[in-house]
């Protein structure tokens, strides 16, 4: 699948970015691995750091004009919603967990779990949502 503009069953034109969507989930995998297997702020910041950095470009690509509304909003738009309201407070807890490194201090391993599980979990929500949308539509006929 490429980044080119594709048609949809209702006619409609949308630009798909779902291989690099996957780029962006695969890497946040892996980054959330290292960051649960960190000791310290030494080994947690640097990659809390690299984490803000994907997810801000994800969550521009996901919100932006042909993202996660375009992409599925029809057919499940409070799951959208929901989604989209998580990316506020995936936001606000990785940068309360940098502005703690960056003062001193040092991040527990509560508030890692708690940052890396609420990660898995929104992925698993939007991968399901994005699987059941791609699923229910009718392939075009030729």
């Amino acid at each position: 699948m490429s980044d080119a503009p594709s048609s949809d069953p209702t006619g409609e034109t949308r630009r798909l970015h779902l291989p690099r969507l996957q780029q962006d989930h695969l890497a946040m995998r892996r980054l959330v691995d290292r960051l649960e297997a960190a000791k310290g702020p030494d080994g947690a910041g640097p990659l809390l750091d690299d984490l803000h950095d994907l997810l801000e470009a994800h969550f521009a690509r996901e919100e932006g004009p042909d993202g996660l509304r375009e992409m599925v909003d029809r057919d499940d738009p409070a799951g959208i919603e929901d989604l989209l309201a998580d990316h506020e407070t995936i936001r606000s807890k990785l940068t309360e967990l940098r502005r703690r490194i960056a003062a001193g201090g040092a991040p527990s391993v509560t508030d890692i779990v708690g940052l890396t599980g609420l990660l898995r979990d929104h992925e698993a929500r939007e991968s399901r949502i994005v699987a059941d949308t791609t699923f229910r539509r009718k392939p075009k006929d030729s």
